[in-house]
């Protein structure tokens, strides 16, 4: 800790992504949870210094405009943490505030997130169901709004059916890598939805139930151009991926490494 304290005095950022909001959040909400081991210590260990870095996580997310991707999620968390350290009500406010904010722009109506990639939205689903939890478990935590946060929950488990194959994988999508569903998004196919248009988030999906004579799945990519959260965003409007029980026949073309080489930059161009 004072290694570190010592390498960023000041904001500074030896590490380009040593002051991201995201990589930020997460640190002080870790440091947070270490203060309270160091302050039960008979000699307060290194509390003192660990509140003079909180204090300058505090001042850095607390002017930190309002995040259009899934790093939001932890940058809200990281000034919830900060304010059970404070004791400052206005950066709960802000925090909860933003965590409403990502579940109402983030979610559309229909339960699909709309970062342009099916792995986003089962790592949001993810940290959203821990979230609840989280604060449900809270002691004295009262807030209208984590009903609001169950509800969007239960729109984005459902919707994910559409966004994973018979086997329980994320169906890769752009950004999307092939990988196990996490255990909150997995889902019985209901017998009476087929269908799935989500016209805010662009996914037109359909899927049948597994068995011996069916299990087609077809998904059509159809983003809006507008693109409110751009960071995934791939320009291969009406992309087409069609699998079978599983098995993927026709995958995105689309889908290439995530990085920032000359092809990926080719590939989200038009």
């Amino acid at each position: 800790v004072e290694g570190w304290a010592e390498a960023h005095d000041d904001f500074a950022a030896p590490s380009p992504m040593a002051w991201e909001p995201m990589t930020a959040g997460i640190r002080a909400s870790v440091l947070v949870y270490f203060l309270r081991r160091e302050m039960a210590r008979p000699d307060g260990g290194i509390a003192g210094r660990l509140r003079t870095i909180l204090a300058a996580h505090r001042e850095y997310l607390t002017d930190q405009p309002r995040l259009k991707s899934n790093h939001a999620v932890w940058h809200a968390i990281g000034l919830f943490e900060l304010s059970r350290v404070f004791g400052d009500s206005s950066i709960r406010e802000l925090a909860l505030a933003r965590l409403l904010d990502i579940a109402t722009t983030q979610v559309s109506a229909d339960g699909c997130h709309k970062e342009h990639a099916p792995m986003y939205h089962f790592v949001v689903l993810e940290w959203l169901d821990q979230i609840v939890t989280y604060l449900a478990g809270t002691p004295g935590f009262d807030w209208p709004g984590l009903e609001t946060l169950r509800q969007v929950r239960e729109r984005m488990i459902a919707s994910g059916n559409f966004l994973q194959d018979h086997g329980g994988n994320i169906i890769p999508i752009g950004d999307s890598v092939r990988r196990p569903v996490p255990s909150v998004g997995l889902t019985a196919i209901p017998p009476a939805r087929k269908l799935l248009f989500d016209r805010e988030a662009g996914y037109a999906c359909y899927k049948e139930s597994s068995s011996r004579r069916s299990g087609r799945q077809l998904v059509l990519n159809i983003q809006d151009r507008a693109r409110p959260f751009p960071f995934h965003f791939h320009d291969d409007a009406a992309a087409l991926v069609y699998c079978y029980r599983g098995e993927t026949i026709l995958g995105d073309a689309g889908m290439f490494a995530y990085d920032d080489s000359e092809q990926r930059r080719h590939v989200v161009s038009s």
